[in-house]
């Protein structure tokens, strides 16, 4: 899945970008609310209008002109334009759900990013779905056989350059069931722990994998029972 970078105008940030005629020229404006099929409230912070996504090659001509004969088709149009990873501009006709369809006959899937272009300008990028990394080593752990032991993830283990939710899981060497070395795993809390009756002495090996429903990465750390 793609995002889609948010823009920041001024002070608002977030905001999905979008191009359309003010009356005078084609202006960088912002998507306020959709408000039918590829319509479209948008402003530039001066012009406040209602605009229907450019569906043809010509319209979409028409509209980045900004000049010539063609006002009256212009004047109620606009246009998101989306950079797929590694190609050209194209001109988004209709955003459906998590799927958009371009002028130029893409077909993506996307979303909301985070990024963001401080000065607001420009194409609206698509880019690729980056893995998650580790941010932070997950660090050895001791503990007694005798005791009771419990480790929570930290929340800044693993990070996401398009800031997906990341989902946690944890298995032992060889893909195994943590359950095969006396431990378990609570994803929801990130915590590690113990089973009951646990009495195993040695270095357990414990790996964290976190995936965001794509693309995961894995970080390998020990529990050390005495």
């Amino acid at each position: 899945m793609h995002p889609i970078n948010k823009k920041n105008f001024g002070s608002t940030a977030g905001r999905l970008a979008i191009k359309f005629y003010d009356g005078s020229s084609v202006k960088t404006g912002w998507v306020l609310a959709q408000v039918g099929t590829s319509r479209y409230k948008v402003t530039n912070g001066n012009t406040t209008k209602i605009v229907t996504l450019a569906q043809t090659t010509t319209q979409v001509t028409a509209l980045t002109a900004g000049t010539g004969p063609d006002s009256a088709m212009r004047a109620n149009l606009g246009t998101i334009e989306i950079t797929p990873h590694g190609g050209s501009a194209e001109n988004v006709k209709k955003l459906s759900g998590n799927h958009a369809t371009t002028v130029q006959g893409s077909y993506v899937t996307w979303k909301l990013g985070v990024a963001s272009d401080a000065a607001g300008k420009g194409t609206v990028a698509i880019v690729a779905n980056a893995a998650p990394t580790v941010a932070n080593a997950i660090p050895d752990q001791t503990g007694t056989v005798a005791a009771a032991f419990s480790y929570v993830i930290p929340a800044n283990t693993f990070a996401d350059l398009n800031a997906d939710t990341l989902t946690l899981s944890a298995t032992t060497s060889g893909a195994a069931a943590l359950s095969t070395i006396g431990f378990a795993f609570n994803a929801t809390t990130r915590t590690l722990s113990k089973l009951a009756g646990a009495s195993t002495v040695g270095a357990k090996t414990i790996i964290v994998t976190a995936s965001d429903g794509t693309l995961s990465i894995t970080d390998t750390f020990l529990v050390t029972l005495s």
